[in-house]
């Protein structure tokens, strides 16, 4: 049958096709990114013959997504809902020198126990990924099979051939096609061999697992069609500084998407770790400017400091920094210390940390933001072996938010002889004062 050709402008940032140039991307907005592509095809091309297939009754249906396979590293079944679902295509994403290559190499390690590992890296020479093996994992094992070839064409020979049950690919920026006239990682590329590989893991009944890169402020690189194909978008942060790492589900079709697995960064790899025992001989001995609060992830209670600095500026305009923390929300927590306290920040830098890699968008934390703030601000310290939890209205109030037993019960776990908090009714709390407040005027006036 005769091919036909027609022409088409693609946009190399995100993919938008037109039938003719444009200046202006209509769907990304950028400016003189469309590119001219002929593409040929059958005259057939757009009917798909495939055989008919009846409907089948919904309680015929077998669930697969209760067949689970343990990862071997309880912080990764935790986040996944307990263990890796026949057929799953995942996405693991996070800032480079995070560790993902290394969690990868530690997952193929227990998955080849379960099966035949196919490991896929455009990235790194097969010396590298060997000397990593040598240096994370105790013993070889033959079921991985190491394939250097960013080719999507040689990866489905030799899916096809080896007949894997588990292909991890590292990374998805460096995969192409030869059908696609677009370098690596152009957003063409990305969305045609993720569709590809989709394809790949369902008719295989294969488990893979993509490496995703992240954009300079903190979105997965590639169009967003290739978070919405796959079944688990996994996220890898924390500061390359420190030696925390968390792993959290910011997708999951098969559990949760709330809960985390936290990691230390060791010379052993990731190894998983209880964080709270951190805060042990450090209860006491806060220094200004500190705070610590109990926060809830999925089903697991986490003790958090903040940190926070304010000092005289010697500018203009003074310094609003943050890091784990949202900016616009304390920019509103300065607004209330000023309207409720009388205190004039305006002429301050200040700079506000979470300890440890945590990202907080938690309202619970709110007391304690303010709590370590007006510490700084007054260079003392009133709270070492004392929390503070609430969240903190325009207007001062404090109040209640959820789980309050949970965060009390842990914080009595681990020795605080104290908890700032609103009014609320607990059940019986021994071995830890309650300090009951209404607004953030008590606490200023109680403490300081």
């Amino acid at each position: 049958m005769p091919r036909k050709k027609r022409t088409v402008f693609v946009c190399k940032e995100c993919g938008f096709e037109s039938t003719r140039w444009l200046g202006k991307c209509p769907s990304c907005g950028a400016w003189n990114s469309f590119t001219e592509k002929v593409i040929e095809h059958n005259a057939n091309t757009w009917v798909i013959d495939t055989p008919y297939t009846n409907p089948t009754p919904l309680k015929d249906i077998q669930n697969t997504a209760q067949l689970r396979t343990s990862t071997g590293i309880m912080e990764v079944d935790r986040v996944l809902g307990g263990g890796i679902t026949r057929s799953s295509y995942i996405l693991l994403a996070g800032e480079p020198g995070v560790g993902k290559s290394t969690l990868l190499l530690q997952l193929a390690s227990y998955l080849s126990r379960q099966g035949k590992v196919l490991y896929v890296t455009g990235e790194e020479s097969p010396e590298q990924i060997k000397a990593r093996a040598d240096r994370l994992l105790q013993k070889s094992n033959n079921n991985i099979l190491l394939l250097a070839e960013p080719s999507l064409e040689a990866i489905e020979k030799a899916v096809e051939d080896i007949k894997p049950d588990f292909l991890i690919v590292d990374s998805i920026q460096t995969i192409y096609t030869k059908d696609i006239e677009q370098p690596p990682s152009s957003i063409t590329q990305i969305r045609e061999c993720g569709a590809r590989l989709l394809r790949l893991t369902k008719s295989h009944n294969l488990t893979t697992i993509l490496v995703g890169h992240i954009t300079k402020i903190g979105e997965i690189a590639g169009p967003k069609v290739l978070e919405h194909m796959v079944d688990v978008v996994l996220l890898l942060e924390g500061d390359k500084n420190t030696g925390f790492r968390v792993l959290r589900a910011q997708k999951n079709r098969f559990g949760p998407t709330d809960e985390v697995g936290l990691f230390e960064m060791t010379s052993r790899g990731l190894v998983a770790v209880d964080y709270n025992h951190a805060f042990l001989n450090k209860i006491n001995t806060l220094p200004p400017g500190s705070a610590i609060t109990p926060i809830i992830e999925g089903s697991r209670v986490f003790l958090v400091e903040i940190q926070a600095l304010c000092t005289q500026t010697p500018f203009s305009m003074p310094i609003r920094n943050v890091s784990g923390y949202d900016i616009k929300r304390l920019q509103i927590l300065l607004a209330v210390i000023e309207n409720s306290l009388s205190i004039n920040l305006r002429g301050m830098d200040i700079f506000l940390n979470i300890t440890g890699g945590f990202k907080i968008k938690d309202t619970s934390t709110d007391l304690a933001v303010i709590g370590a703030l007006l510490s700084s601000f007054r260079k003392k310290q009133p709270f070492s072996g004392i929390a503070l939890i609430g969240e903190v209205g325009l207007t001062g109030e404090v109040r209640v938010v959820p789980k309050m037993q949970k965060r009390i019960e842990e914080l009595r776990r681990f020795g605080f002889k104290g908890v700032i908090l609103p009014h609320y009714e607990i059940g019986h709390t021994s071995g830890i004062d309650l300090h009951f407040i209404q607004n953030i005027k008590e606490v200023y006036e109680q403490w300081f």
